[in-house]
């Protein structure tokens, strides 16, 4: 007998199917924005431990606010009914939530996690270590324990002025001056990247330099990714 079927047993007024199949809510700490793309208004979303931004359209957005945690999809649609004045088929609303839920959109509690892991099958888990490497994949190392968040809004603080008007002009005119100088010396450009990246006669120092400069280039660069997330009001929990 695995956990949730005694916890079906043992508790039957709280089954942890019930637990785990709760009407979804979005996350209290989501962020969300409207933006305007192409001439069409969409809703964008930031949700807290989801490495993706989500793109709604209003009508979806005007459903998906409505979902409490406590209203069904047939609660859902009768209150967009209401509020919007038109009807709205309840498994349009079912499906949408289903999709939702696979892309790991609407917020669980750690109960309600557990209860799901503890639904998956031991066969199923088993064969996900299997495939997985115990190095992890090395192009993605995160770093659960430090959290930037604090740090890049120190730093944003300090250096807001690169999202200024003048400071654009400034990065387009030295996008400017540099193409210039590779059309002008292309033929040495060509040459020099080329024996940069041969490593066929490089020494173990060139090779430590190289990695060296890669990874203090690649931490600047996704450390801008985070100062214009705390720009445009995201949070930074987790740096890789």
């Amino acid at each position: 007998m695995n956990i949730t079927r005694a916890l079906e047993v043992a508790l039957p007024d709280i089954p942890a199917r019930v637990v785990a199949q709760r009407p979804p809510r979005p996350h209290p700490q989501m962020i969300h924005r409207e933006h305007v793309e192409g001439g069409e208004t969409m809703v964008r979303a930031l949700v807290p431990g989801v490495e993706c931004v989500f793109n709604f359209t209003p009508q979806n957005w005007q459903v998906i606010r409505l979902f409490d945690g406590q209203r069904t999809s047939e609660d859902v649609a009768a209150a967009y009914a209401r509020e919007a004045g038109r009807e709205i088929a309840v498994e349009d609303v079912r499906s949408l939530a289903e999709e939702l839920d696979a892309i790991e959109f609407w917020y669980k509690t750690p109960q309600e996690k557990n209860v799901l892991l503890m639904q998956q099958s031991a066969e199923e888990r088993r064969q996900a270590l299997q495939r997985k490497s115990k190095w992890g994949d090395l192009a993605m190392i995160m770093f659960p324990a430090f959290n930037p968040d604090r740090f890049l809004t120190w730093l944003h603080g300090r250096i807001r002025f690169v999202f200024t008007w003048w400071f654009t002009l400034l990065t387009l005119a030295a996008f400017g001056f540099m193409i210039g100088i590779y059309i002008t010396h292309w033929e040495q450009f060509l040459r020099d990247t080329f024996q940069f990246y041969n490593f066929t006669a490089k020494s173990g120092w060139d090779l430590a330099v190289f990695w060296g400069l890669t990874l203090i280039l690649s931490g600047v660069h996704e450390t801008a990714h985070g100062v214009t997330c705390k720009h445009y009001g995201g949070r930074v929990s987790s740096m890789g």
